[in-house]
């Protein structure tokens, strides 16, 4: 699962400041998180569901049973 960077959001974005990156996401329901010195980052996986482009769920797999 891709991560996406708090700089390669922006850059995405156009936002230059974090505050105004923070109220996008939200503002998309996209879900990111905190990591060392506080910067954003988020799944590309999180970014696609956004945009209703999330994969197809698969058909669950048939259980095997080992004798």
């Amino acid at each position: 699962m891709p991560l996406l960077t708090q700089e390669e959001l922006m850059k995405a974005t156009g936002h230059k400041r974090r505050a105004p990156l923070e109220r996008c996401l939200r503002d998309r329901g996209i879900p990111y998180h905190y990591g060392c010195g506080g910067r954003i980052f988020t799944t590309a996986e999180a970014v696609n569901a956004s945009l209703g482009l999330t994969a197809p769920k698969r058909p669950p797999s048939e259980e095997v049973e080992f004798a």
